[in-house]
């Protein structure tokens, strides 16, 4: 928990929304800005890089 605190106080971020997957239609923008076509986006854990 201490580091998960030391996290959010880094990027200025309450601990609850760190550990809130974001929404569809955020990822869909982030693919979009990587040249990412939507019909190929995962919205599972390797979209968010939570597994690799």
């Amino acid at each position: 928990m201490d580091n998960l605190e030391k996290l959010a106080d880094a990027f200025d971020l309450p601990v609850p929304e760190i550990l809130t997957p974001p929404s569809p239609a955020d990822l869909a923008g982030h693919f979009e800005d990587l040249g990412i076509e939507e019909p190929r986006a995962h919205y599972g854990p390797l979209a968010v890089g939570m597994v690799h």
